[in-house]
């Protein structure tokens, strides 16, 4: 099973945009990117949810 980050970070791919751009446009702060990034901790899913938002919505802005 898929951790939430790495569920992000497979969409982040898909839509070639930077994760930790994402996370700063969701208002998450860096350290929770990196902790989860080193697996030191799980993210929330509100949290997962708001930077896969953050996401969608810039790679929706690429096309205005």
């Amino acid at each position: 099973m898929k951790t939430y980050y790495e569920l992000l970070e497979t969409r982040a791919f898909e839509l070639d945009i930077k994760i930790l751009k994402a996370f700063a446009k969701a208002g998450v702060p860096s350290s929770t990117y990196y902790r989860a990034k080193l697996g030191r901790t799980a993210m929330r899913y509100q949290t997962a949810m708001k930077v896969l938002q953050a996401l969608e919505d810039i790679y929706e802005e690429s096309f205005s």
